[in-house]
């Protein structure tokens, strides 16, 4: 059980490094998404709840 533990905790750890070769994350959110985009996928999936057609899964490209 220890060993699991201890092992576990490695692998958050090893998890939780940032390499320096990686890229650094957007300044902000409008770089990495197209937030009109968003908000119409989301007005889509509002509208088609309320109107009870919503399917098990929502696909937008």
């Amino acid at each position: 059980m220890r060993v699991q533990i201890i092992v576990a905790t490695l692998l958050y750890g090893v998890s939780c490094l940032q390499w320096p070769d990686a890229p650094p994350p957007p300044k902000q959110l409008a770089d990495t998404f197209d937030l009109k985009k968003i908000h119409a996928i989301g007005a889509a999936i509002t509208e088609a709840r309320a109107e009870k057609r919503l399917p098990g899964g929502v696909l937008w490209l």
